[in-house]
C-alpha cells in the first residue's frame, strides 16, 4: 500500500491511499514487420501469446497492396476472435494488441 500526499490544510497532513501498482507481469511489446502472407501467422501468435506488435506494413503495401489487404483482412479476424484491438497508424505501421489492450483513438 501506497500513500501519496495530496497538500495541506491548516496544518493538516491529508494523503490518499492506493493499491500496490506493481504487477509480476510486464507488457510485452515486438517490433515486427509484414512483408507477405506467410508473416500473418506468426503476427497472430504472438497476439494470441499476449504481445502487443507494432507491424511494419509500408514495403508490402509499395508492393502488393491486394496481399496487403488479405493480410490485414487475417489480423482483424484474430483480433475480432480473441477481442483484441486493430490500429493502423500513420500509413506505414499497425498497431496489433491482444485482448488486454485496447488502443484509445
Amino acid at each position: 500500500m501506497f500513500k501519496f500526499w495530496r497538500g495541506k490544510r491548516e496544518d493538516e497532513e491529508e494523503y490518499i491511499e492506493v493499491e500496490d501498482l506493481e504487477s509480476e507481469e510486464k507488457i510485452k511489446v515486438k517490433v515486427s514487420s509484414i512483408d507477405s502472407l506467410k508473416d500473418v501467422g506468426r503476427i497472430q501468435e504472438l497476439v494470441r501469446s499476449g504481445y502487443i506488435v507494432f507491424a511494419y506494413i509500408k514495403d508490402l503495401k509499395e508492393r502488393d497492396m491486394e496481399e496487403l489487404k488479405r493480410a490485414v483482412e487475417r489480423i482483424r479476424m484474430t483480433c475480432t476472435a480473441i477481442d483484441g484491438d486493430l490500429v493502423g497508424v500513420d500509413d506505414d505501421y499497425l498497431i496489433i494488441t491482444p485482448t488486454s489492450v485496447k488502443v484509445a483513438r
